[in-house]
């Protein structure tokens, strides 16, 4: 007698796999949205803006640190820093819009021939909605995987943790005046790699202030806190100025950062710097949103 033939299903669903499900669910139910919305692809506005402040904000950076105080061993007295990355808009239906989150924070000790000590790679999905004229909400997945640099780790034997986040996030931002930006955030991590260090929370808050015109002046405030270091705040101020012109946002910004090493792999060591960088947002919608007052253009502007 044959024997049956039975399928092997993995036990435990991949990631782009558990993405990938929801994906399909709203592909499915496009034809029946589309029919009656207002519908734009590559819209350009996210309708929730990145921070302005903070190491590991999404946004195109290059900065030179200067380090006063990091826990991390072996590493010099300066570092450079490289950030790329945006909250990028692929379709808005009516009110809401669908944004892929991608972003890359590395930093490279400069007294140690500019090697690599570590890197972030960022991704995610965002659905942002405005509430009223004045403020907006955003709900996102977002992913973080961190490597140790290969230099580092030759040089001073240290291996990789495998931290590894995964988290759900929701969000709300309001501007109470339109020189003035209040937002906060809070994540819950559902999935590691790593055994540690596991806990989920993760909280965000922060207010800004740009002026109108051209060239403006800015300055912005972010906290954060994870439960995995014990709700301590990590503190970055930055403070500069900003230049706009064919739809993108220029800033040149000193910045004082008090709190983690911004890298999941070195996520329990403390770090506290002055640096100065040059920043590109290439989605300049946000200082004209601004100025404005309200998170999204109003329909005649579409």
């Amino acid at each position: 007698m044959s024997t049956p033939m039975r399928l092997a299903l993995p036990m435990r669903l991949t990631v782009p796999m558990r993405l990938a499900l929801p994906m399909l669910l709203v592909l499915a139910a496009l034809p029946l949205l589309l029919g009656a919305a207002d519908v734009e692809a590559f819209p350009a506005q996210s309708g929730f803006p990145s921070p302005l402040a903070g190491p590991a904000s999404r946004g195109f950076g290059f900065s030179r640190v200067a380090l006063d105080e990091i826990t991390t061993a072996d590493t010099g007295d300066a570092l450079y820093a490289l950030k790329l990355g945006a909250v990028f808009p692929l379709v808005r239906i009516d009110e809401w819009r669908l944004c892929f989150d991608a972003g890359f924070l590395g930093l490279f000790d400069v007294d140690r021939s500019y090697d690599n000590l570590g890197w972030d790679g960022n991704y995610g999905v965002v659905v942002t909605h405005p509430l009223g004229r004045s403020a907006a909400v955003r709900f996102a997945w977002l992913h973080d995987s961190s490597h140790v640099g290969d230099e580092y780790a030759e040089r001073t034997g240290r291996t990789r943790i495998g931290y590894t986040r995964e988290e759900y996030a929701l969000g709300v931002t309001w501007w109470p005046a339109p020189a003035w930006r209040v937002y906060g955030e809070y994540g819950h991590g559902t999935g590691y790699d790593a055994d540690t260090p596991g806990e989920p929370g993760r909280a965000q808050a922060g207010i800004e202030w740009e002026r109108d015109g051209r060239w403006a002046p800015y300055a912005a405030v972010d906290v954060q806190a994870w439960e995995e270091r014990d709700w301590n705040a990590d503190v970055a101020v930055q403070g500069g100025l900003a230049f706009r012109a064919d739809g993108r946002r220029w800033r040149l910004g000193l910045e004082y950062y008090d709190g983690r090493v911004p890298l999941g792999e070195f996520y329990a060591e403390d770090l506290r710097h002055l640096s100065l960088g040059i920043h590109v947002d290439l989605l300049g919608d946000v200082g004209a949103r601004r100025r404005a007052g309200r998170p999204a253009d109003p329909p005649a502007n579409r």
